[in-house]
């Protein structure tokens, strides 16, 4: 069968276009630019604003290399409270992730765990700038005070603050891993994981932090853009050297803690603690059950964006939504996940725009410079080489630079072999997979389940059935919305309508004070999923007094196990919500317990329908009556009606009160 030749649409990005040269050379596609054209069969695009402009365009069969909403979910303080709610929800789940405030939100929270009595716990964090990137304006500190003042200059004072951990090292350095993650589809969730990434460590020796080094980032950061302007910077040529190099491949490393592992010869930072036996397999299988639980936390704010995306391309015209469908993108994320001091992944963030650069920086040396006359003469030398280069259409040659990629100073770019090698694989991998996808996707032949270094997520090890209570959540919410991406203050008053929970404890005007207390957080008088958790677990909080007090307002007293997109009881649980609140394990901030209980409410509108269908003085005693859902159904099988027949002639018009309730 002879093979397809391709063609892949990229922007002129300095970052990618390298990578993509190589990756469209191997594969034997044709790389292009400029206009878009009708004959392209991927974007790769860069932006937001380009993936907005990618999507409008799109004709069917075509891809785009970003998920809509990916840039969002991942920036700090939202990739944050994502994580923060689902680990919440299913806590047994998200050990990995390190607790993390949000400020100015937070900021009572991160108070109380940095005040002074703390202080000989030696609790330091991390303060991440939400609009930051590339280490710009991260610092160290152990006080809210010092936190604070050193945010008041700051334009935006919102920011992520993470706990600092204590960290495995090698040859005495931090390091720590990015590994990247390729989504084909949201929906369902089509993930793999790269096998191959990237190690990045410190340039300074690692100790832990003081007053005195809490400074020092090339101590404490693993972040390439700091570190690379650092006079003992080193470069790696070898993938294969897991020894030296602020930068190498994973692999090469984790072959060296495995070895070290074996030998007991594991530097921790506590000298007292017994190094952990690493096993490379376990490490993989931790890091897929992390990577499932993330995507977990994020699938319900990208298949909002994506229903979002869809709506404004079927704005465009009845056929651009079509085109714009859950294998129309795909994405590779990367994760920054760090060995803590017992040798367990924890993750760090999500970047949803992993650098895919693979040059490096030199710095001229001042020997070097000397040796070409100076500045100026290089700078001189610079313009006449270019100048003759344009005249003959060759390709300038740059004898040295002075972007900010170098900070300012003479520097040359070349190629970084480790970076060839990892993202080279990856993005090579990754094309193949995506368009591979969408072409089985159409023909409906049997997809390729390996792609090396890609391995398909392991189900057994990131187990997404332990998620049920959030996909109940997101279900409810398309319910309240009405298939939308997000939930406007009509549909929750409707959706607190048809539930009748006015019934149940919740006052007829307080889910306006809910949803108005939930929307000033959110943007465009509309909620997200996030702000749609915190909205059950009030209502449930609300109605959780009347559950107290009657129990049997739920269908049997106790929780469903799952509920359809109707609203009808598939299950139950063990263990009862009227059992939880008399015990007392139903407080203000079980979260989750609140959760379950309105989600237990809304799902029983088929029997609170039929209680809709009584007078008001027999549907008051339905509410207090246990065998109500008996009644009801024992008056329907045979015949009789729960109201007396009106008389000949009487109006059928129902009551003024009777009609308000309905």
């Amino acid at each position: 069968m002879p093979r397809v030749r391709r063609v892949l649409h990229a922007s002129p990005g300095k970052s990618t276009i390298d990578i993509l040269r190589l990756s469209t050379d191997e594969l034997g596609w044709k790389l292009v630019g400029g206009p878009r054209r009708h004959d392209v069969d991927l974007y790769f695009v860069s932006s937001r604003d380009e993936l907005e402009e990618c999507l409008k365009v799109l004709r069917p069969g075509q891809l785009v290399s970003k998920l809509p909403g990916a840039h969002e979910v991942c920036a700090k303080l939202a990739f944050s409270a994502l994580l923060g709610v689902a680990a919440r929800l299913h806590p047994e789940r998200f050990g990995f992730w390190p607790r993390t405030w949000r400020l100015p939100d937070e900021s009572s929270d991160l108070a109380a765990f940095l005040a002074p009595e703390h202080r000989g716990a030696k609790r330091w964090v991390i303060v991440k700038p939400d609009d930051g990137s590339q280490g710009d304006g991260i610092f160290l500190s152990r006080s809210m005070t010092d936190v604070m003042s050193r945010l008041a200059h700051r334009p935006s004072q919102q920011v992520a603050v993470q706990e600092y951990l204590s960290c495995l090292l090698l040859g005495g350095c931090k390091w720590d891993a990015r590994i990247y993650v390729l989504v084909t589809s949201v929906d369902p969730l089509e993930c793999y994981v790269s096998h191959e990434g990237l190690a990045r460590f410190c340039v300074e020796s690692y100790c832990p932090p003081t007053d005195s080094n809490a400074r020092s980032v090339c101590a404490h950061l693993t972040n390439y853009s700091l570190n690379k302007l650092h006079a003992h910077f080193e470069h790696n040529n070898d993938p294969d050297n897991g020894l030296s190099g602020t930068k190498r491949s994973l692999s090469a490393v984790l072959r060296e803690l495995a070895k070290a592992s074996s030998e007991s010869a594991t530097e921790l930072p506590t000298k007292s603690s017994a190094p952990p036996r690493f096993n490379e397999a376990e490490f993989w299988f931790r890091v897929h059950r992390l990577v499932g639980a993330s995507m977990a936390a994020l699938l319900p704010t990208l298949r909002e964006r994506f229903v979002a995306a869809q709506r404004r391309a079927s704005s465009l015209g009845p056929g651009e939504a079509a085109n714009v469908t859950a294998r129309t993108a795909f994405h590779i994320f990367g994760f920054d996940i760090l060995l803590d001091a017992a040798g367990e992944p924890r993750l760090l963030e999500v970047n949803a725009n992993p650098s895919l650069a693979v040059d490096t920086i030199v710095p001229l040396s001042a020997e070097a410079v000397l040796e070409a006359g100076g500045i100026a003469a290089l700078r001189k030398q610079r313009r006449a080489t270019s100048g003759a280069a344009s005249s003959s259409g060759a390709a300038p040659p740059t004898p040295f630079c002075e972007c900010m990629s170098g900070g300012g100073r003479p520097h040359v770019h070349e190629q970084c072999a480790v970076d060839v090698h990892v993202k080279g694989k990856v993005v090579t991998s990754a094309l193949r997979l995506a368009t591979r996808r969408s072409r089985d996707a159409s023909t409906g032949t049997p997809v390729t389940r390996m792609c090396s270094p890609f391995t398909p997520l392991n189900k057994a090890a990131a187990d997404l059935n332990d998620f049920d209570l959030m996909e109940r959540v997101e279900r409810e919410m398309r319910i309240a919305s009405g298939g939308k991406s997000m939930v406007s203050a009509s549909a929750f008053s409707r959706w607190v309508r048809d539930a009748h929970l006015h019934d149940l404890g919740l006052h007829p005007m307080q889910h306006h004070v809910l949803f108005a207390q939930e929307c000033s957080r959110a943007s465009g008088g509309q909620v997200g999923f996030v702000q749609w958790v915190d909205l059950l677990a009030a209502v449930g909080a609300c109605c959780a007094n009347t559950v107290l007090e009657k129990p049997h307002v739920l269908a049997g007293g106790r929780a469903p196990q799952q509920t359809t997109a109707e609203g009808i009881n598939q299950g139950d649980e063990q263990t009862s919500i009227a059992e939880q609140v008399a015990s007392h394990t139903l407080l203000p901030t079980a979260l989750k317990t609140h959760v379950e209980l309105a989600l237990q409410l809304a799902g029983q509108r088929k029997a609170l329908r039929e209680r809709a269908k009584l007078p008001l003085e027999q549907r008051v005693d339905a509410l207090l009556e246990p065998q109500m859902s008996r009644r009801i159904t024992a008056s329907q099988s045979d015949g009789t009606a729960a109201r007396a027949p009106a008389p000949p002639g009487a109006s059928r018009r129902p009551r003024r009160s009777q009609a308000i309730i309905r």
